[in-house]
């Protein structure tokens, strides 16, 4: 039996998991469309943070080949420093303004993992 609290933690996990695949999708088509235009393309790119923060639509900048990297392992994602999650994340990376973050293994990953079910972008595809 699940308690109250079990319930009510997983309803907090599943909206965070929505929230994360969401802006997900929103960046793999900024690097999609960013990939059409190459030889004008910036440096770095911006992104969504893909922090379980409901409501966060900060930007994060990262080299293009950093973000085809991070999306050639389908349970890493991107955040700003200092909004990953403790509690159901671990650090995989930091970097100069942005963290590689992945949920931690448990109810926060299977939630995430089942909404998770993306095509690694290439790093091919994102290089000039």
């Amino acid at each position: 039996m699940v308690s109250d609290e079990e319930e009510s933690e997983c309803l907090v996990l599943r909206a965070k998991r929505e929230t994360k695949h969401c802006f997900g999708e929103v960046n793999e088509r900024i690097a999609e469309v960013a990939a059409d235009f190459d030889a004008v393309a910036p440096e770095k790119q911006d992104f969504v943070c893909e922090c379980s923060q409901i409501g966060c639509t900060q930007l994060v900048q990262l080299p293009m080949a950093a973000y085809a990297q991070i999306r050639s392992d389908a349970a890493e994602f991107v955040v700003l420093s200092g909004h990953e999650d403790p509690d159901h994340e671990t650090v995989v990376e930091r970097h100069d303004g942005y963290v590689i973050a992945r949920n931690k293994p448990g109810v926060a990953e299977e939630i995430a993992l089942e909404a998770t079910q993306r095509e690694p972008l290439s790093p091919h595809t994102l290089q000039p």
